[in-house]
């Protein structure tokens, strides 16, 4: 092909490779009934060379950007440990369906107001009335399982 003389389609075997570069050093490689893989360590860059997503080894897979990488979908599923080591910022309601463990005195009994905890009352729609069925309990743990504090809540 050319400016002048362009192709619609191109059409190749399995395993097939395009080498890239005057010393060839970039391959993109046909694998049958899979997809398409990129050479060694080589990054598919966008925009320019801040932003890529790389192979950095066998193990790692780097999606980089100078400033934001965002993803847009309903849900996110993570089947991993995540690990955070700037500011984590959130909104919305998180669900737990471990019990959060929390490093050894980093919870301060001021961090915890008694008046948080509810649940304690069911309403009896027939009288109209609160009736207290159950006291509730938090206790904050250390991550031995030991307690750190324990606060008891009661309705009214």
């Amino acid at each position: 092909g050319s400016a002048s003389l362009e192709w619609s389609d191109i059409f190749l075997a399995d395993g097939a490779v395009i080498n890239l570069g005057d010393d060839q050093d970039v391959t993109l490689t046909h694998v049958a009934d899979t997809g398409i893989q990129l050479n060694s360590t080589m990054k598919l860059m966008f925009n320019d060379a801040s932003q890529y997503i790389q192979g950095a080894s066998a193990t790692v897979l780097d999606i980089a950007a100078t400033d934001e990488i965002e993803l847009t979908a309903t849900l996110v599923d993570i089947n991993a440990n995540v690990e955070i080591s700037g500011t984590a910022v959130t909104t919305g309601v998180h669900t737990f369906t471990a019990v959060p463990v929390f490093p050894n005195n980093t919870v301060e009994s001021a961090d915890i107001q008694a008046d948080a905890i509810t649940g304690a009352k069911i309403a009896d729609d027939a009288v109209g009335q609160d009736q207290l069925k159950s006291v509730v309990t938090l206790q904050i743990l250390n991550s031995s399982g030991g307690v750190l504090k324990t606060i008891y809540g009661a309705g009214a």
